[in-house]
């Protein structure tokens, strides 16, 4: 079976160390993949300020300054690019950590050129599907807003989700004053 190859990527690859970058930048090149490197957080934010990259490889430990995480979590907060994290380490405190900032992919040290591959297809796939679920999620927000109906949304908890326009002039209540409370509080059958 013939396995589909992945487009040439732009890859920002961040490592303190210089042999790792140069180790992960000869294995994506080989691969057909573009590159850039930093080497300290700060370049990687200026980096992705003048460059549309399609994924971020990162190292978690960047010596001085911000670590990985606090670079991938505003990487992601701001420009919205996958980011892949490298490390040598896995202990339970780290792996937490990483968590939080909802990573695409998590490659150990040192690692392979097949895994890296994979972790790049993984996080590239998650990606566009992320990015079709906004798309969804948007397209059914705007529509619910739109309608000449009063829609609220309750979760099984009877807790509101959304409430639209209409629902917000029939019942009185604001979207952010209704989030959250229970349907029977905010909507009062008379």
């Amino acid at each position: 079976m013939a396995v589909a190859r992945t487009r040439a990527l732009y890859v920002l690859v961040v490592d303190d160390n210089p042999v790792n970058r140069l180790v992960a930048v000869a294995m994506l090149r080989a691969a057909g993949h573009r590159c850039e490197v930093a080497s300290d957080g700060a370049l990687a934010v200026q980096a992705v300020q003048s460059a549309r990259f399609d994924l971020v490889l990162m190292d978690v430990n960047l010596g001085d300054g911000m670590d990985g995480i606090e670079v991938a979590a505003r990487i992601k907060e701001q420009f919205r690019i996958p980011v892949v994290f490298i490390t040598a380490f896995s202990d339970a405190e780290l792996i937490a950590r990483i968590r939080l900032t909802e990573p695409f992919a998590y490659v150990l040290k040192p690692f392979e050129e097949a895994e890296l591959r994979a972790a790049l297809e993984i996080a590239l796939l998650r990606s566009r599907l992320e990015s079709a679920l906004n798309d969804q999620k948007q397209l059914l927000a705007t529509t619910l807003d739109n309608i000449d109906d009063g829609v609220i949304v309750a979760g099984e908890d009877g807790r509101i989700r959304y409430i639209n326009p209409i629902a917000e002039a029939l019942t009185g209540w604001t979207a952010d004053e209704a989030l959250g409370r229970s349907l029977e509080e905010v909507y009062r059958v008379r």
